[in-house]
């Protein structure tokens, strides 16, 4: 693989899903919403994030100081496509909608971690998840 590929490389990260979790923040949507009462828990929301994906793009920003190496500066650009939607089972429909500014990307590239199937310092391992609800907007994590 040329350098050139591995420091302009394009792919979408995984989602990392902890039920309880998700469960706890499709909660506290509802109760937002006064779709639930401060005190009554309902199973019946969940938080889908079927149509919702995080592109990840690392490309070199310099030249190295030997021409045709990369160099240890590089960008890292994280583009959010789709949407987060609150489902209700009960009533067999979506409640809310999450799109656009209503999603908070938090980007935390403190662990950048070599994919394994691949070669080379640019190409990372990445996870997002839901993070917090807060304002009417909920946060996903990225973890690079």
């Amino acid at each position: 693989m040329s350098w050139k590929k591995i420091v302009k490389a394009k792919g979408f990260a995984n989602v990392k899903f902890d039920d309880k979790y998700d469960f706890r923040l499709a909660q506290e949507v509802a109760k937002d919403l006064n779709l639930v009462g401060e005190d009554n828990y309902d199973e019946r929301f969940i938080l889908s994030m079927d149509d919702f994906s995080v592109d990840i793009e690392v490309s070199n920003v310099e030249k190295g100081y030997m021409q045709g190496f990369p160099s240890e500066t590089f960008a890292i650009r994280v583009k959010p496509e789709g949407k987060i939607e609150l489902y209700d089972e009960e009533l067999d429909s979506v409640v809310r909608t999450f799109t656009g500014k209503d999603i908070i990307i938090n980007l935390d590239g403190s662990k950048p971690k070599p994919m394994e199937d691949k070669s080379g310092a640019f190409i990372f391992e990445t996870l997002y998840k839901l993070g917090d609800y807060d304002n009417g907007k909920i946060t996903v994590d990225v973890e690079i």
